[in-house]
């Protein structure tokens, strides 16, 4: 994926702020993947497109420019020319690192008690958008995820895909998750609109 200079200055002036422990879960799966060089690989390029960040140093508290999170998946897409796929399954290994995701973990005990409450610790992670959980139907295996005011760019589509999914995996005792964006503001829809279903 080649990224325009027009994608890294809309980027950078993005309003909104984004905690540090997104980059720390960044961090921990490239370095993961790539070691410490590929970890720097991805910070060169950061800095080159004029938005340097130490992933290091940064601490999950900290809040920093929402746009800085998408070009740092940006500069990991460059850096070890990822795909979708790739894209996705970054987004499918954060949970285990999420400080949200262990605190819904740890105070309600069935999928259906975290969906209803994930919502309320999205403005613990993002002071921009707005996540909704508008339908759960067991009955019928699915549930609606609703990301609203939150169009920063189409490569979080296939991040959030992979989140949902995991986060999914992990509250439930469901197999076969499957998920589908039913609608994205990238492609003439309102709001971006996640759904998962299951077997």
């Amino acid at each position: 994926m080649n990224v325009t200079q027009e994608e890294i200055s809309h980027l950078r002036e993005m309003q909104g702020q984004v905690r540090g422990t997104v980059f720390q879960t960044d961090a921990a799966y490239i370095e993961g993947k790539n070691g410490l060089k590929g970890l720097s690989l991805v910070e060169e390029k950061m800095k080159e497109w004029g938005c340097s960040i130490s992933y290091k140093t940064i601490k999950a508290s900290d809040w920093l420019p929402v746009g800085f999170r998408t070009l740092s998946i940006l500069a990991a897409t460059e850096a070890f020319s990822w795909n979708k796929e790739d894209v996705f399954r970054m987004g499918y290994e954060a949970p285990a690192r999420s400080f949200v995701v262990k605190m819904l973990m740890k105070y309600f005990l069935s999928i259906h008690q975290t969906y209803k409450q994930s919502a309320q610790y999205w403005p613990s992670h993002y002071t921009i958008g707005t996540l909704e959980t508008p339908e759960f139907n067991e009955k019928e295996k699915f549930m609606v995820v609703r990301l609203k005011d939150f169009s920063i760019h189409p490569i979080l589509c296939n991040y959030f895909k992979g989140y949902f999914t995991r986060v999914t995996e992990i509250a439930s005792p469901y197999q076969n998750i499957k998920v589908q964006e039913r609608i994205c503001a990238f492609e003439g829809g309102k709001d971006h609109e996640f759904l998962l279903s299951w077997e």
